[in-house]
């Protein structure tokens, strides 16, 4: 392409350097210039130095860095590597072609608007994803390397020509055809999902349908890979969901189902999405205008068993929440030769690299707050950590609490916070009292363990050999605890090594959130009850039982939720102490 950089300036940090390669291997006091994979590492061993460039500014520094999705990597080794190694973050790099014309490289393609009848065309080495909406026919044509992908919904005609070494796309609905054109070497995919059944709007408050006489039902909705809808699943005669806060991956379940068209999905590639709708049959239509309606969670098909009975064929599918995409891959990518381990470098932005591990498998992007959090020191894992296990010790090294999919599917993070500090699932209603606004039943079980709870917790983190490991402790020395040291008149210590922190501060607040949570465990509560909205794990509630004495707060450990009209979801609370 006529605007591929030939040469760059780091500006004041010496003069033009001349681009030796562009996406290729990197050799002796080089300069490479990397564009792809975007989002991806470069996959450069430790013995040089890159700088990501986004709109003409230097955006990090580090060894081994991540593509930008709009922007490029230059990685030098020897002395550009030397040369390089200082310059900070917002810097400009001025990007010259053979002919010495300015050049901004590549094209930054994201988000083309191609509303209404009228062609565009990108020429990019990179991705490029544009959205159609409206009337009228679109055209799209691509020069790449890399993907091509139009979604989202519309009526008319859609047209995509590609050349390109990948792969081209074609994914939603609409009324008209949907042509596909390409000169490639890749596939071509055309997914035309079916229309989204009729549904009543939702317009009540939880508040208006969760008491009462009240009416629970379940649909499920059949998605693509990227979770556009395919249809709705009709045919579900058994289903259920468990949660667990501790596991890594958070939600598993099960569902049954009967072959009523005599077709099965591809297993490997539909997602499924349950949602729960709660309907008041005694109220008047003036009074209340639909159904409450919530999403349980985004699942992969993990093992769908074919069974067959009298009836016919049908299928018993296990279900995993969407953090299995990311604990059945490893953070460093395929192994290659020289690259042994994932490592973070000092200074590196944690939610970005957050961000990073989970949009690098395809995943859509996460619902996490950006944060300036950076490292202090490096970080490193072996070869075979999963994606799951870093993101979740780079969260816990600034003090996050683990990954986690909420309703509908999406990433989430935030900074931990103690049950005490956090806000109740319910205010205004009272589910958890037992009274007449209570929506559980009268059995209910309160576990305790008093042995092994520890009233010292020691966190010990990683050393380098240069530098010492960092050490937290937290004790419980408040004589009104009965697991505390003077109460029970001796140290029962826990410990955890290999602790990811970035400071002192980071690791004495981990050893104190890590004895917090453990003598919570100490007391719990089984609890059975309607299905709720909201309440999820580590979800905060009040519960109230004045013939117990007990006015309490607990946050919710784990799950079991039939799904079906009558079934009770049965929760397991640790109580706040």
């Amino acid at each position: 392409m006529a605007n591929v950089p030939a040469t760059v300036e780091i500006v004041g940090y010496g003069g033009a350097r001349t681009v030796n390669g562009i996406n290729t291997g990197r050799g002796a006091n080089q300069l490479i210039l990397y564009s792809t994979p975007v989002g991806g590492a470069t996959g450069t061993n430790a013995f040089g130095r890159e700088l990501a460039v986004v709109n003409g500014l230097v955006t990090a520094n580090a060894a081994n860095v991540n593509v930008p999705t709009n922007g490029y990597v230059l990685s030098g080794h020897g002395t550009v590597a030397d040369a390089i190694v200082g310059v900070p973050t917002g810097t400009q790099v001025i990007a010259r072609d053979s002919g010495g014309a300015v050049t901004t490289w590549p094209v930054d393609s994201g988000g083309v608007d191609i509303t209404g009848a009228r062609p565009v065309s990108v020429a990019l080495a990179g991705t490029m994803a544009a959205t159609r909406a409206g009337a009228g026919a679109r055209s799209v044509a691509v020069a790449l390397s890399g993907t091509a992908e139009v979604a989202g919904p519309g009526t008319g005609a859609l047209t995509v020509g590609a050349a390109l070494a990948g792969s081209a796309t074609v994914e939603g609905t609409a009324a008209g055809d949907l042509p596909v054109g390409a000169a490639l070497s890749g596939d071509v995919d055309v997914i035309a999902p079916l229309p989204p059944a009729e549904r009543p709007d939702v317009t009540w408050a939880a508040a208006d349908v969760l008491g009462g006489n009240r009416v629970t039902g379940f649909r499920f909705e059949l998605l693509t890979g990227r979770e556009q809808l395919i249809g709705e699943l009709l045919n579900v005669t058994d289903a259920e969901l468990n949660s667990d806060a501790y596991a890594s991956v958070k939600v598993t379940g099960t569902l049954t189902m009967r072959d009523l068209t005599g077709t099965e999905p591809d297993w490997t590639t539909v997602r499924i999405r349950p949602w729960a709708r709660i309907s008041r049959p005694d109220a008047a239509p003036s009074d209340i205008g639909g159904v409450l309606e919530f999403p349980l969670g985004v699942y992969l098909c993990a093992a769908p068993d074919e069974e067959w009975r009298e009836t016919g064929r049908g299928w018993r599918i296990e279900l995993a929440d969407k953090l299995a995409v990311l604990d059945q891959d490893i953070a460093s990518g395929v192994p290659a030769p020289g690259v042994s381990s994932y490592a973070a470098d000092v200074g590196a932005n944690v939610i970005e690299l957050v961000r990073d591990l989970i949009e690098e498998t395809g995943e859509k992007t996460p619902a996490i707050e950006p944060a300036a959090l950076l490292l202090t020191s490096p970080l490193t894992w072996e070869i075979g950590t999963t994606r799951l296990q870093v993101i979740n010790d780079l969260l816990d090294a600034i003090g996050y609490a683990s990954l986690w999919c909420d309703g509908y599917g999406q990433y989430r993070a935030e900074l931990w916070q103690h049950p005490r500090d956090r806000t109740p699932a319910y205010t205004g209603m009272d589910p958890f009292v037992f009274g007449a606004t209570s929506l559980m039943t009268p059995d209910w079980v309160r576990g305790r363990d008093i042995y092994s709870i520890p009233n010292r917790f020691v966190c010990i983190g990683q050393g380098d050999g240069e530098t010492e490991a960092l050490v937290g402790v937290a004790t419980n020395v408040d004589p009104d605890d009965p697991l505390s040291y003077p109460r029970r008149g001796r140290w029962i210590t826990a410990v955890e090594e290999g602790v990811e922190a970035i400071d002192q501060s980071v690791i004495d607040s981990l050893a104190q959130t890590r004895l917090q949570q453990r003598a919570s465990v100490s007391t719990s509560l089984e609890l059975h009850h309607v299905l709720l909205p909201d309440l999820w794990i580590n979800s905060v509630l009040e519960f109230v039982n004045p013939w117990a004495g007990l006015d309490i707060r607990c946050y919710v450990l784990r799950q079991q939720i039939p799904l079906s009209p009558t079934g009770i979801v049965t929760t397991t609370a640790n109580v706040v102490l």
